[in-house]
């Protein structure tokens, strides 16, 4: 008798033992492109809820059914945040101003490209582009959904920058597409190869920029390109002529972008890309310029991909530090100014 009292007692001791307080989460694995491995987590994990961090702190469960399923009792007291708390005072910021550099000094925009541009863009709405449409075409460093992807959500605060919400509500349904014309590893020459295009959703000896126009039939082009070409850059040159001059003969405005990263032969892409948007009197979208205002240029371990900001909050002062962050935001911008010119 003695023995099984001690057995009981026991028995309900252990029940009363807390549970573990702590919940490990997983880590997303992201693929990798030859010679250009995307940065681990957490800098580029998607921009979805099931990537927020949650922390669960368990006094004493007990579970009682309900029917068919169970819940816990109200001992379980968790805490989700699926945003960041801002900081007590939004961290100040200057309209039209990112680190101390104005729009005008990352924009090239002068009077001429802005009648190339009205031009273009006139082209394209008598062909039947959607003035309220853009695309992009590209590499890795504009790929969906990490460039512009936050914006076709509600899981961003512009802080101090506003007064750009008409231009996201303007190209809405345009941001966090998956184009056509952007994939890891693409190289200038690749982007007018129907070889390369989505077999999916492109048709027989469609090339992905003319599978892009198809399927979104947008008004203006953000282009990036040159990391996967710094060592050809003759063939980046003419390259790159061909598919301004593809976008402009389907009435869709071509947006320069120069790169941040540092590998051999950047100077020399970024000059090219400089160069043409002058030959072309196109507007120039100087990204790199930007970039030198952040630590390590905005980018990651590899030299080559940005690091991210999952918070979206330019109330934040580390959205300042970020590669993703800057150039989503003067992105923003250079697609505001752009609207803006047109006036639709």
């Amino acid at each position: 008798m003695v023995l099984s009292l001690i057995g009981l007692l026991i028995i309900f001791g252990a029940a009363g033992t807390p549970l573990p307080t702590t919940v490990a989460l997983a880590k997303a694995s992201l693929p990798t492109a030859t010679g250009h491995p995307i940065e681990p987590t957490p800098y580029r994990q998607p921009l979805t809820t099931s990537h927020l961090l949650m922390k669960v702190d368990v006094q004493r469960t007990t579970i009682e059914p309900i029917g068919r399923a169970a819940t816990l009792t109200k001992t379980v007291s968790s805490k989700a945040t699926s945003t960041p708390k801002p900081t007590a005072t939004p961290f100040p910021v200057t309209p039209g101003v990112v680190n101390a550099v104005a729009v005008d000094q990352f924009l090239v925009m002068p009077a001429d490209a802005q009648q190339t541009m009205r031009d273009v863009f006139a082209t394209g709405q008598a062909l039947g582009r959607n003035a309220r449409a853009f695309s992009t075409a590209g590499d890795s460093t504009i790929e969906t959904p990490y460039f512009l992807g936050p914006f076709s959500t509600t899981q961003y605060n512009l802080g101090g920058y506003g007064y750009l919400q008409p231009a996201i509500d303007f190209f809405a349904g345009s941001f966090g597409r998956d184009s056509a014309a952007v994939r890891i590893g693409q190289h200038s020459w690749s982007v007018l190869n129907p070889l390369w295009a989505d077999k999916k959703r492109c048709e027989s000896n469609e090339s992905p920029l003319a599978c892009e126009f198809r399927l979104n039939q947008p008004s203006v082009l953000i282009i990036r390109l040159g990391v996967n070409d710094a060592g050809v850059p003759k063939l980046f040159d003419t390259n790159l002529r061909k598919i301004v001059d593809f976008a402009i003969e389907q009435g869709v405005i071509p947006i320069l972008s120069t790169k941040p990263d540092q590998r051999a032969g950047t100077d020399t892409v970024n000059d090219l890309v400089k160069q043409i948007a002058v030959d072309y009197k196109l507007p120039l979208w100087d990204y790199e310029r930007v970039a030198k205002t952040l630590p390590g240029r905005g980018l990651g371990a590899d030299g080559a991909h940005m690091t991210s900001f999952w918070q979206n909050d330019y109330r934040l002062p580390q959205a300042y530090t970020r590669g993703h962050a800057l150039q989503n935001i003067t992105a923003l911008m250079v697609l505001d100014r752009v609207r803006q010119a047109l006036n639709p």
